[in-house]
């Protein structure tokens, strides 16, 4: 259903059955980890131009991996997150999101 890049890939997949007997799948409710758990890889100082896939890119090997850096920086937006030129980005390391 989902990439292993995917934010969703290990979320449980449910299914709902509507009373006129059509079955609805989706995936179960992904809850952001805690930023307090994840190890950080580096951090990237953000400036004028630099784009989320592509500090994924360079630092996490794939641009799709973009919301690793959100979960890390407690960023539910990746447009707010870069929003700021200046700020620190903390870049997990590899693997540390489960869910």
């Amino acid at each position: 259903m989902f990439e292993h890049t995917s934010r969703y890939y290990n979320q449980k997949k449910l299914q709902y059955r509507r009373p006129d007997g059509r079955v609805i799948s989706y995936v179960a409710r992904r809850i952001v980890p805690s930023r307090d758990n994840i190890a950080t890889l580096a951090e990237v100082q953000l400036t004028d131009g630099l784009r989320l896939d592509t500090i994924a890119a360079t630092t996490l090997g794939a641009p799709e991996l973009f919301w690793q850096i959100c979960d890390a920086n407690d960023g539910l937006n990746p447009f707010d997150l870069m929003s700021s030129v200046g700020r620190v980005v903390k870049i997990p390391m590899p693997g540390q999101q489960t869910s």
